[in-house]
């Protein structure tokens, strides 16, 4: 939740603003990731499961980057 959260409050504030808010949430996406390791570690997520949602997390977090970057010119 707070990715989107993260997006959804720097998007009503000014560019500046925003570009600090989607960092925000590309660090909430590194906490998420760690989670996600851990829980395939213990068991309560299997391997492969891991895995597709760890390829959904690097497609977002190569689309955020790439609107901080249109955002930034």
């Amino acid at each position: 939740m707070s990715v989107p959260s993260n997006i959804a409050e720097g998007q009503v504030r000014g560019t500046r603003e925003f570009i600090y808010f989607l960092r925000v949430s590309i660090g909430s996406l590194a906490e998420l990731e760690t989670q996600l390791f851990l829980a395939s570690e213990l068991s309560f997520l299997n391997k492969e499961r891991t895995a597709i949602i760890l390829l959904d997390l690097e497609s977002l977090n190569r689309q955020i980057h790439a609107l901080i970057n249109k955002l930034k010119s």
